[in-house]
C-alpha cells in the first residue's frame, strides 16, 4: 500500500506539473518539454542525444550539429539511427539531437521546413542551417564535424 501512495504522489506531481505549464503558458506541454535529455551513443568528441530546447539553444550558433527528426514507425529512420550507432567511432566531433516527430514543436517544424520524418536539419557553428530530407548518414558525419 505504501508503494501505491508514493506512486500516485509521483503521478501528481507529473499532473500538477503539466497543469501549471498549462496555466502559465497556454499551451499542453508536448513531450520533448518534460522529458530529461538522454544520452544515446557518445565517444570522446561525438554525442547523440534526445532533443531538448536547452541543449539545441545552448548549441545554436556556437558548434556545427544537427537534428536527426525521427519516427518510430519510420523504417527508414530505424535503420539511419541504427547505422549511426554502429558507426559512433568515425564520428570524430559534434552533436545529433534526436526528435521524435510525434512530439516535435510545431514552430521548430514550421521555421525550419520539416514537412517529413526522416530529414536532418544540419546547423554550421554561425547558425545557419540546411534541411535536408533523406539524408545519408555519411553526409550529415561531414557537415557536424
Amino acid at each position: 500500500m505504501k508503494s501505491f501512495n508514493i506512486i500516485l504522489s509521483i503521478l501528481g506531481l507529473f499532473v500538477l506539473g503539466g497543469a501549471a505549464y498549462y496555466v502559465t503558458t497556454g499551451e499542453t506541454p508536448k513531450a520533448s518539454s518534460i522529458v530529461a535529455t538522454q544520452v544515446l551513443a557518445q565517444n570522446a568528441n561525438f554525442t547523440y542525444q534526445t532533443f531538448d530546447n536547452e541543449s539545441f539553444n545552448n548549441l545554436k550558433g556556437n558548434e556545427a550539429f544537427a537534428v536527426f527528426v525521427h519516427s518510430k514507425t519510420c523504417g527508414t529512420c530505424a535503420k539511419k539511427e541504427k547505422q549511426i550507432m554502429e558507426e559512433i567511432t568515425q564520428f570524430n566531433n559534434g552533436t545529433i539531437l534526436k526528435m521524435d516527430w510525434d512530439s516535435a514543436p510545431t514552430e521548430f517544424l514550421k521555421n525550419y521546413e520539416v514537412n517529413k520524418y526522416d530529414t536532418f536539419v544540419v546547423f554550421d557553428a554561425e547558425g545557419n542551417h540546411q534541411t535536408i530530407k533523406g539524408a545519408k548518414v555519411e553526409e550529415v558525419r561531414t557537415s557536424v564535424q
